[in-house]
């Protein structure tokens, strides 16, 4: 697992990405008003943004849409390619990035930037130091 990435994607969650720029159940395709958050307005498509790593970035495809993509890695899901990102199995990063029950809320759109910044952290304390939380291992427990 990459802490290190995870923490700071947690903390520009908090501290940049304004109430008004987040919406976690929506994705966006165009007239997304900052232009910051090329993809999702969610965790997931701030990542480029807030990492700054230019290996992790939005690519446009031929339907107008933006797609996520971590260059040297060939995987298709956003999941995936996240999971590759911060070194963590693909479903814990399902489970981080895309559930609402993870965040017991019956509708994503009442997920708070708050809550998956917290989901997180809480994470990265639970699994820091375990050898085995990294990608392609998927048959640990979150």
């Amino acid at each position: 697992m990459n802490a290190e990435k995870l923490l700071k994607l947690a903390d520009g969650l908090e501290n940049y990405v304004q109430d008004e720029w987040w919406r976690y159940e929506t994705w966006f395709t165009s007239g997304f008003p900052e232009k910051v958050c090329g993809s999702a307005a969610c965790a997931i498509g701030w990542a480029p943004q807030l990492m700054g790593d230019p290996n992790l970035k939005y690519v446009k495809d031929e339907f107008g849409s933006y797609d996520i993509v971590l260059d040297g890695f060939d995987g298709i899901m956003y999941c995936t390619i996240i999971a590759k990102y911060f070194d963590i199995p693909v479903w814990h990063a399902g489970y981080i990035f895309e559930n609402e029950a993870t965040y017991n809320q019956a509708k994503l759109r009442d997920v708070t930037r708050q809550d998956v910044a917290k989901c997180i952290r809480d994470y990265v304390k639970r699994h820091r130091d375990n050898p085995d939380i990294r990608y392609g291992y998927d048959n640990i427990d979150f």
